[in-house]
């Protein structure tokens, strides 16, 4: 099977990597099915968006929601430098509401890093959709970040990519249905 690698915010794990992300071998009933079906394997790198918009942790939310704005985009990725688009966490809208408005700060001074998730959940470009779709279901949450093995942002996945890319409409209801009655 495939592991889906989930960035813990605590070292209190003792099954870490060198890049502090923790592996969970996801459950495949449900891909086995479909690899049973369909003989063809779809892998991350078939269904991802690859030309991400980022973010940088030093940056001011607002410019963030800003990218989210004019780029009709849900989450913005937050990278280390956009040099090198190592992943440090994602931004959601979810965040702002909660930790910026919320809470009365303003979003012109409050830099990314202080609100962002950091708790990632991230496959590999060769790990199939299958086990994507598993993390989105098993983790709630609507987007994975795709990173290659030293945490390079490759690209995202997100509902809309599985809906429109893998031909398992049952399979990609199941995820939306699950994901959205949990949230």
């Amino acid at each position: 099977g495939t592991a889906i690698a989930v960035k813990q915010p605590t070292a209190h794990s003792t099954t870490s990597s060198l890049d502090g992300h923790y592996t969970a071998s996801a459950s495949w009933a449900g891909a086995r099915d479909v690899v049973a079906q369909k003989e063809l394997i779809m892998k991350c790198k078939d269904v991802m968006t690859t030309n991400v918009s980022c973010c940088l942790p030093t940056d001011a939310v607002s410019e963030a929601a800003r990218q989210m704005k004019d780029r009709r985009i849900g989450p913005v990725p937050v990278v280390e430098s956009m040099a090198s688009r190592k992943v440090r966490g994602i931004l959601t809208d979810r965040d702002i509401a909660v930790k910026v408005v919320a809470e009365g700060r303003d979003p012109r001074t409050t830099p990314v890093s202080l609100v962002m998730t950091s708790n990632l959940v991230t496959c590999h470009p060769e790990d199939d959709v299958e086990g994507a779709m598993e993390a989105m279901t098993g983790q709630l949450v609507r987007r994975v970040l795709v990173v290659d093995e030293l945490g390079i942002l490759q690209g995202i996945i997100s509902q809309a990519d599985v809906a429109t890319r893998v031909n398992n409409a049952k399979k990609t209801g199941e995820v939306v249905r699950e994901i959205s009655a949990q949230v």
